[in-house]
């Protein structure tokens, strides 16, 4: 009986993967989805930014998300950690105060790994939010950064600043399988080039960060890019100057949202609302 409803289950799942493609081919056939929308590289960003910001390309880009919307499997998506990092030179600060409407970039993990870091990042925010968007790999979409925007006034009082896929998956082109509509499977390789819609399609890259937008968002705890906590211990004990900057940094942004500071196994490195000096003083062995 169980073997049953897991096949059924998994037959659940690509038939939805394949609905996705169905409904995306017919998209870019009709034209509401235009190829030509897309930003594929670095260069093309920069040289295209008008493109990128218009009308039409934002009607593509939404209609994307859209699909995703009614195919992606959002019950799965749920359990899924999610990390937005500052960048690798950027302080800890440029994660205090933003409005929890706004959609994040972040990086997804299984509820089972260890929290996956982007690029050189030190610091990130965990926060747990609905998933509007989600790829295999940092660099199969564009969601762009704050100033790749136009937003109004009224558009970040009620709904916050939104973001979008700014790359097209094109359907057309030699990698797609002629036959694959007719056969009604996906390869592996076409499955990991479509938004993570669940389970079924979840091929992270391994040599990079994958990428999911994420909305309505509630702080739950700041990410040192450090394995676990005793090791980070250690350091703070015997660094006076390691101390301070952890004071002065992940301290303050931790306690401005009340939420606890941890390594990217998970471990606790600092309580919610709790200072580090008086929590190590606590602890065996206490301050040296």
């Amino acid at each position: 009986m169980i073997k049953l409803l897991m096949e059924r289950w998994r037959s659940y799942l690509k038939e939805d993967s394949m609905s996705y493609v169905k409904d995306m081919l017919d998209a870019q056939n009709t034209g509401k989805v235009n190829r030509d929308h897309s930003v594929d590289d670095w260069d093309d960003y920069e040289d295209n930014n008008a493109k990128v910001k218009g009308k039409r390309a934002i009607k593509s880009q939404k209609k994307q998300k859209d699909l995703f919307r009614q195919h992606a499997d959002h019950s799965w998506l749920k359990t899924l950690n999610t990390v937005h990092w500052a960048m690798s030179k950027a302080e800890p600060s440029t994660l205090m105060k933003m409005n929890s409407k706004d959609e994040l970039s972040t990086t997804m993990s299984l509820p089972n790994e260890m929290l996956r870091v982007y690029g050189r990042a030190k610091v990130g925010l965990w926060i747990k939010g609905h998933i509007t968007w989600a790829t295999n790999h940092q660099d199969s979409t564009w969601s762009g950064q704050q100033d790749d925007y136009k937003w109004t006034d009224q558009q970040v009082k009620s709904s916050g600043r939104n973001k979008r896929p700014m790359n097209i998956r094109s359907f057309h082109d030699e990698d797609f399988p002629n036959d694959m509509l007719s056969k009604g499977d996906l390869p592996d390789k076409f499955k990991k080039s479509l938004p993570v819609l669940g389970q079924d399609n979840w091929k992270p890259a391994s040599s990079d960060s994958n990428e999911a937008i994420v909305d309505n968002w509630k702080p739950y705890a700041v990410v040192i890019n450090t394995p676990n906590a005793g090791d980070y211990f250690k350091a703070l004990r015997n660094q006076r100057d390691l101390l301070h900057h952890f004071e002065q940094t992940y301290e303050r942004l931790a306690l401005s949202y009340g939420i606890p500071v941890v390594a990217r196994g998970k471990s606790l490195i600092l309580p919610a609302n709790t200072k580090m000096r008086d929590y190590l003083n606590k602890l065996p062995g206490g301050m040296k």
